[in-house]
């Protein structure tokens, strides 16, 4: 998550008279602003994901939410993605992933895709079973495709040629591609003050 603090004195309304009424309201709708805001950064933060990320399945801009509400004991909201997607949060603070097993195995352009761009489940190295070996070419080692396991030439004895599917490494870096604090600190700033005054009144107007 990124933190993105607000100055509330200076975000008070000038226009508000400070009545007895004025001061007990300011702690709900204070909460009622930062809520606000925060939905408003939730919506950016969602439809600038595709120019941030290749978006294969549309469930995956929906994982990035509103995941804590400000009440008026705790004026805090929190926007980033749902603590059970992990894999959101790391483009978020980048870092290095690690493999589960041995190898990360990152898809080369011979990996069969569908028409949304996904890898074809036949592809999938799960689903590879015995069809494929690791392959050494030059610095780099690969999961390959071959007519026959173990053929090392670029065509195989069987006359098939040799598929590169996926690059095999150690471990990945990622890069922090997210941009909460920066797509959401514009939203704060030119939002949250207005808002404010108009939660205010309308909680006064209530309590009249």
């Amino acid at each position: 998550m990124a933190s993105i603090d607000i100055d509330l004195k200076s975000e008070l309304p000038k226009l508000v008279k400070w009545t007895d009424t004025a001061v007990k309201q300011l702690p709900y709708a204070t909460s009622q602003a930062i809520n606000d805001v925060a939905y408003m950064v939730r919506t950016n933060v969602r439809a600038e994901m595709p120019s941030r990320f290749t978006i294969r399945r549309e469930w995956v801009t929906r994982q990035v939410d509103v995941v804590q509400r400000a009440t008026k004991d705790k004026p805090n909201a929190l926007v980033g993605p749902k603590p059970e997607v992990d894999f959101l949060a790391r483009q978020q603070t980048g870092g290095t992933k690690l493999p589960r097993g041995n190898w990360i195995a990152i898809p080369t352009k011979a990996v069969r895709r569908t028409k949304s761009q996904m890898i074809s489940k036949a592809d999938r190295p799960g689903a590879l079973g015995e069809k494929v070996h690791v392959e050494r070419v030059g610095r780099s080692t690969f999961l390959a495709l071959t007519g026959e396991k173990g053929a090392r030439a670029r065509r195989g004895a069987s006359g098939t040629r040799l598929r590169l599917l996926y690059l095999l490494v150690p471990r990945a870096a990622l890069q922090p591609r997210l941009g909460l604090s920066e797509i959401g600190l514009p939203v704060v700033r030119n939002n949250f003050q207005p808002r404010l005054a108009y939660r205010l009144r309308a909680a006064m107007d209530r309590a009249k």
